[in-house]
């Protein structure tokens, strides 16, 4: 069996390869994201192991000698993946076992899909796939969590109930718990963040003041707002810069920081800022940058505010709290402070009366 294992290396490292490939693929078309696609060729030494303990008496009993592993995000993902290799493969029914079906309620264990595939009838008639008939792959899926549990399970040397120490068992048992119930919170977690995006551009038109400042909300706020949408272009075109509306090109999470070290803790206090500012933000000159992406305007808002309300110390002291600059920092300030003062800058009673912003801007006064 070691000599058959040695005459078929070869075919078989190329058969895993192009098995990566093909399922890679396949997931990519199908719309399944997940964690890692990662495959193997059984090294000799594991065979051999195998051999010496008498569990395999045959060649033709080993049908995990390829291996593909498949790991998901989400549990619930386990099943559409395992739909889609169902569709793309021939699978030995007999030789496959859903382990999470096998498990007892009350056991603990490790708990994952495993399907034996062979490349289907019309795949195998390709010519560069003539010489993969016969060959076949052990196909695993599990979730991240479920893979923590396996490998650590590995590493400890214990892969049944029967084999664990007695006083061990109830905190063995205890740990798959937690790990299945976080697979199901974090399931709980995506289908909530799922309803919360689909509610919250409605929800912005209607009660702003109970929308957060988060990814979601301002996202939402970036597709819908037109008067965002012209300072951006204004902007833009004021720098003499591209701009750009690529999905993320924006840091939500540093202009979340931003616009809550500014003071605001809701959309509508952002929608309002905005609309009282837009024609100075319009005019936001002393910015540098090869590309605006859409939603820039808001850092203006959240630095206007600033400025207005505590000058050249507050936007210091905001720039070292969002941790912005740098060792470039004190020239940044210098020249928006410069900017500000010659263009916007308002008398300080006026600019600093409860955050007013005045009807017209005040040109030329520090």
């Amino acid at each position: 069996m070691l000599e058959e294992y040695d005459r078929k290396a070869h075919l078989n490292s190329a058969f895993v390869a192009e098995l990566h490939r093909l399922v890679s693929e396949l997931l990519d078309a199908a719309g399944l994201p997940v964690e890692s696609v990662t495959s193997r060729l059984k090294r000799r030494a594991s065979l051999e192991r195998k051999l010496a303990r008498g569990d395999i008496w045959s060649f033709h009993e080993i049908t995990d000698l390829c291996g593909i592993r498949i790991t998901t995000y989400f549990a619930d993902h386990v099943d559409r993946v395992a739909q889609a290799i169902e569709r793309e493969f021939e699978i030995d029914a007999a030789n496959s076992i859903d382990k999470r079906a096998a498990l007892d309620a009350d056991r603990f264990g490790y708990v994952s899909v495993h399907y034996i595939v062979r490349l289907p009838a019309h795949r195998l008639a390709l010519t560069e796939n003539k010489r993969f008939e016969g060959c076949c792959a052990e196909i695993q899926i599990r979730s991240i969590l479920q893979h923590v549990w396996a490998e650590i399970e590995h590493d400890l040397g214990y892969k049944s109930r029967s084999t664990v120490p007695r006083a061990l068992r109830r905190q063995f048992s205890r740990l798959a718990g937690l790990l299945e119930i976080a697979d199901h919170e974090f399931i709980q977690i995506r289908d909530s963040l799922r309803e919360y995006e689909a509610a919250v551009a409605g929800r912005l038109n209607t009660e702003p003041a109970s929308i957060g400042i988060d990814q979601s909300s301002l996202t939402a706020f970036i597709a819908n707002s037109a008067l965002l949408a012209r300072t951006d272009a204004a902007i833009a075109a004021a720098v003499q810069a591209p701009l750009i509306d690529v999905p993320k090109a924006l840091d939500f999470e540093r202009l979340t920081k931003w616009l809550a070290a500014a003071g605001f803790t809701n959309m509508a206090e952002v929608a309002s800022a905005l609309e009282a500012n837009a024609y100075r933000i319009a005019g936001f000159r002393f910015v540098r940058s090869l590309s605006i992406p859409r939603g820039f305007s808001l850092y203006a808002v959240a630095g206007l505010r600033v400025l207005d309300r505590a000058g050249k110390p507050g936007i210091e002291g905001f720039f070292e709290r969002v941790e912005f600059g740098g060792d470039d920092r004190q020239a940044i300030v210098e020249r928006i402070w410069a900017g500000y003062a010659a263009e916007f800058a308002c008398d300080p009673p006026q600019a600093q009366a409860a955050g007013a912003i005045p009807e017209e801007p005040c040109l030329g006064k520090s």
